[in-house]
């Protein structure tokens, strides 16, 4: 069972996030089986992101409340408007986020999967381990055999393929499959990442539990990161959430701000 949180009213439980958690999603979600967009221009307030009929964003993550999500005129890479993502350092133990969630996937062993979206980092910080997008498998827990030290797999902790920011200078894309003890960090090997200007992120995920697995990550119009191994962390696994913005700044010494722009996650192969 999805944690829930207390006294959900069906309206309010799509506009802000609980305390230390996402919104779930109002009843059930029109799984998306081909394609989702978003430009954020339809958007008149922050509300109709999340529309009651589930065919929108299902949530966002705000940690702690004091961090900001914001539907913004202030920058967008198209079009008049953009979300901006505001995240504290992380501290005290909890891990700071500021995202917006989906939670309306079915993705499978052998599934193929593409996203594409554009960020614009605000410069002038230290963006080491900053998190910008999460594919997670909820209901997935550890188990012996793939986290011998994790205990017997009565813990679910949402594993999955991340993407963040490594490297001395906190430019490097890399890829880990958080919160699961399978598989070595996919590393790009180079700072990449340019500050204070849009930059166009494409994602490519061959879903596998085993070596077989395949992700590729390509910056503006250059691939800075083909690897292969575990994309899934368990063959009975499946991915059913996506968060994207700031997913968790894991710098633990300077807040970080990104902007976020012209959404696209298909399972229809757009050809890159």
């Amino acid at each position: 069972m999805r944690w829930l949180c207390p006294a959900l009213i069906a309206l309010s439980m799509t506009l802000a996030s609980c305390d230390g958690g996402s919104s779930p999603p109002a009843g059930d979600v029109p799984i998306i089986r081909d394609t989702f967009q978003d430009d954020f221009e339809s958007a008149q307030s922050e509300s109709d992101l999340f529309p009651l009929d589930g065919s929108g964003w299902t949530g966002r993550q705000r940690v702690p409340e004091t961090n900001g999500i914001d539907l913004t005129a202030e920058r967008s890479r198209s079009g008049r408007q953009s979300m901006r993502f505001r995240a504290a350092p992380t501290a005290d133990g909890a891990t700071s986020k500021a995202d917006l969630v989906l939670e309306r996937f079915d993705l499978a062993e052998g599934d193929r999967v593409w996203f594409e979206f554009w960020i614009y980092v605000v410069g002038g910080t230290d963006t080491r381990n900053v998190f910008v997008w999460d594919l997670e498998a909820p209901e997935t827990c550890t188990d012996e055999t793939s986290c011998p030290s994790a205990g017997d797999g009565s813990i679910c902790p949402s594993p999955g393929r991340r993407l963040f920011l490594g490297g001395a200078q906190g430019g490097e894309w890399t890829s880990d499959l958080g919160k699961w003890c399978r598989g070595d960090p996919f590393r790009a090997g180079v700072s990449t990442l340019v500050t204070d200007r849009w930059v166009r992120l494409r994602i490519a995920v061959d879903l596998s539990s085993d070596a077989s697995g395949r992700f590729r990550v390509w910056q503006d119009d250059a691939q800075v990161l083909d690897a292969t191994g575990i994309t899934l962390p368990r063959p009975d696994a499946r991915y059913s959430r996506l968060q994207i913005g700031i997913t968790a700044n894991g710098n633990e010494q300077s807040p970080n701000e990104l902007f976020l722009d012209d959404v696209t996650v298909t399972l229809s192969d757009p050809g890159w």
